[in-house]
């Protein structure tokens, strides 16, 4: 199947879930700039658009994200967050920049759908980069006072808001504070990573106690089996999120093979494929 030339690639990646026309359309559009030598390195506004194979996977892309988007540096890259499939399309999902490199801290939330994140990147150029949900006043301040690197991107920034129609978002400032209240309300789980997990059913979630995780641990396999024995879903989706965040799913092999026949077991046929790409 292809697209204005683009060749849809291994559904792995996509799953259960039908590829976005807006994102289609930014493939396109990135393609016909390119070809009118527009274009001089590829990307679209700082932004290499494709349809990734499920391979293009890093160690902490979370399973419940599927990568659309990089920066072409140090393998940073964004995805639509499915929330472990709980999102209908992927015109609904939260958007999320990957940094791998940084060990700590990888995984943001950086915009409410892909419209916002076009309307971000057609508005702010760059801010997708350096912004996300958990960016305070003076960080935000600091970008929007920094506006040098902006104007050599005025042409294609005419192209891309007449080409795309992104809405205005007049106040990063009050569009990320919204943001972060937004995703709080709907998370029932908190994890390490901040983007937490939210309700996969109607049963009220009863609190537990997480299974301590830290970098470099190499968790006892039994006791996780033990662990997801005792505890609701969500417990057990918020460990994957961690484990894998932390790199510990990357190194504890054994582990890793048992989570993914368990993600199987539960149902998460796409997360449990694309962890073994993780």
């Amino acid at each position: 199947m292809k697209y204005m030339g683009v060749l849809v690639m291994h559904q792995s990646n996509y799953g259960q879930y039908e590829v976005p026309a807006k994102l289609l359309d930014l493939i396109t559009l990135t393609g016909q700039l390119k070809e009118q030598g527009l274009l001089l390195y590829g990307d679209l506004l700082g932004i290499y658009f494709s349809l990734e194979p499920v391979e293009m996977r890093y160690l902490n892309t979370p399973v419940d994200v599927i990568p659309f988007g990089r920066t072409g540096a140090d393998g940073i890259h964004f995805g639509f967050l499915t929330d472990f499939g709980q999102v209908e399309t992927l015109d609904d999902a939260y958007i999320v920049r990957v940094e791998p490199m940084n060990f700590d801290d990888p995984v943001k939330i950086v915009a409410r759908n892909l419209t916002d994140f076009i309307s971000i990147m057609c508005q702010y150029v760059f801010a997708l980069e350096l912004l996300d949900v958990s960016s305070n006043v003076m960080a935000i301040t600091k970008y929007l006072d920094s506006t040098n690197f902006v104007s050599e991107q005025n042409e294609m920034l005419a192209i891309c808001r007449e080409k795309l129609k992104p809405v205005c978002i007049e106040s990063l400032v009050d569009y990320y504070v919204q943001l972060r209240k937004s995703r709080a309300a709907s998370v029932v789980v908190q994890t390490d990573d901040g983007i937490g997990v939210i309700k996969t059913g109607q049963n009220e979630i009863e609190q537990q106690e997480m299974f301590t995780l830290k970098r470099n641990m190499q968790p006892d396999v039994t006791a996780v089996q033990h662990y997801f024995k005792k505890v609701p879903l969500e417990y057990k989706l918020a460990f994957v999120r961690d484990a894998q965040s932390y790199g510990i799913l990357y190194e504890e092999l054994l582990l890793k093979k048992w989570i993914a026949e368990e993600l199987h077991r539960l149902g998460f046929h796409d997360e449990g494929v694309r962890l073994q790409f993780s």
